[in-house]
């Protein structure tokens, strides 16, 4: 009979320190931070012909695929227009002088460049 008595004891207890089945928290949501990277949107502008003067132009050529980067002044600031597939749209302009422009057709020439692309 001891051993029922050690039985009932042991199932009692294992009975006072059961809980309830733990429901599996989830996690709070965490905050992620997305890597954004800016980018100029090229604006197609319709500009009347004495109000944009050519600067000069660059023509980066890859077999028969051509690009061409023209820097104009507009005003008395510049716009940098890129011509892809016969489709040109203003990518850069500035208010005052040619250096804002110069410096994104390099950047984008550099890029071609980069992408086998032989700029003159």
């Amino acid at each position: 009979m001891r051993t029922s008595a050690y039985l009932v004891l042991i199932a009692a207890f294992a009975a006072a320190c059961s809980s309830k089945p733990k429901v599996q928290e989830t996690a709070a949501p965490t905050k992620v931070e997305a890597k954004t990277e800016t980018t100029t949107t090229a604006t197609k502008v319709q500009v009347k012909a004495e109000d944009v003067k050519p600067a000069h132009d660059m023509t980066c050529a890859k077999g028969k695929d051509s690009r061409v980067l023209s820097v104009r002044t507009k005003d008395k600031g510049c716009e940098l227009a890129y011509t892809k597939n016969g489709q040109e749209a203003v990518v850069a302009s500035g208010k005052s002088g040619l250096s804002h422009c110069e410096a994104s057709a390099e950047k984008i020439s550099g890029k071609l460049k980069g992408a086998g692309y032989d700029c003159k």
